[in-house]
């Protein structure tokens, strides 16, 4: 018998969260094993949608997004994160996505899966479920999960991996820096036409977005990014303006190197509620000649968000 241990009252269901992974489909028999085990029938709410929000109490709704569970005015029982480095080829295959698009969607689900109230939600994160050496992993009372093996997987985009690794134990702690490498953004087809390598852009011509992306989710808080670049000296006499913020808002900061070489920029911005990540690197006036060499950004925790004014 299912007893509740939480704030669930014993006529709701029971919902379960799991992001994508290499192991995605070992994990969901994993998962079956244990809610059938339990006496319970699980139902897959990324496949069927519920016909209302009125389920039955001995059904357990397994979803990989936490959104969904928040639609029914519900709060995941537990939620599983096994190696998010892997989320954005998984997504890819689970929803047929372009790889962009299925490493901004992996992030998401992961930001929101690792941003829930721990006093309310059971997360286990790559570490705990490491951690567990193979022991059953506890979701509720009467109800546990036995983690299957990892399997072995290529690395086809080892930037993107390294950037969602950032979030195996969770929300990273404050300071850990999070390497957000030249190779996951976005540049202007003009200005990196001839460029001898990735970052390297050709600034000639009118205003414009040089540099943009990548589109990554980070959980709830206070963020910093440093933006490293490099210039020339045709390249330093021009204005530039950096972005940093979410899909709702930016903060901004205007630079004008004073001469050729290395430089760093620090820009800090609030995220209220998990949700993506982008920089934006303008060229601010026209230039008749110039490079700037984009060297990646990192990102970190640095403190709660301010409060938004009401």
């Amino acid at each position: 018998m299912i007893v509740a241990s939480d704030n669930r009252t014993p006529s709701e269901p029971i919902w379960l969260v799991l992001t994508p992974s290499a192991d995605d489909v070992e994990w969901r028999s994993a998962i079956r094993a244990g809610v059938e085990a339990a006496g319970l029938v699980l139902r897959d709410a990324d496949r069927e949608v519920p016909a209302s929000t009125d389920i039955p109490e001995r059904e357990v709704w397994l979803t990989c997004d936490c959104n969904v569970v928040e639609s029914f005015g519900r709060t995941p029982v537990a939620a599983l994160v096994p190696r998010p480095e892997t989320a954005a080829e998984a997504v890819a295959e689970m929803l047929g996505l372009f790889p962009q698009q299925s490493m901004t969607q992996a992030s998401l689900l992961v930001a929101r899966a690792v941003s829930l109230d721990q006093r309310r939600t059971r997360v286990f994160t790559a570490r705990d479920i490491t951690a567990a050496g193979g022991r059953p992993l506890v979701l509720l009372d009467g109800l546990s999960v036995v983690p299957p093996d990892a399997r072995t997987v290529e690395t086809p985009r080892p930037a993107v991996r390294a950037a969602l690794d950032a979030f195996s134990g969770g929300v990273p702690v404050r300071e850990q820096q999070i390497v957000w490498s030249e190779r996951i953004f976005r540049y202007d087809q003009k200005a990196a036409r001839s460029a001898n390598q990735l970052g390297e852009l050709d600034v000639t011509g009118r205003p414009r977005i040089l540099i943009y992306g990548p589109y990554l989710a980070l959980p709830p808080g206070r963020w910093r990014t440093r933006v490293r670049f490099l210039v020339d000296a045709a390249a330093a006499s021009k204005e530039f303006r950096i972005d940093w913020g979410s899909s709702k808002d930016f903060s901004s900061l205007s630079i004008s190197p004073p001469h050729a070489g290395v430089f760093e920029a620090e820009l800090d911005h609030d995220w209220h509620t998990a949700d993506v990540g982008e920089i934006r690197f303008w060229l601010m006036e026209g230039a008749f000649d110039g490079i700037l060499h984009f060297l990646g950004a990192n990102v970190s925790l640095v403190g709660r968000p301010v409060a938004n004014a009401a």
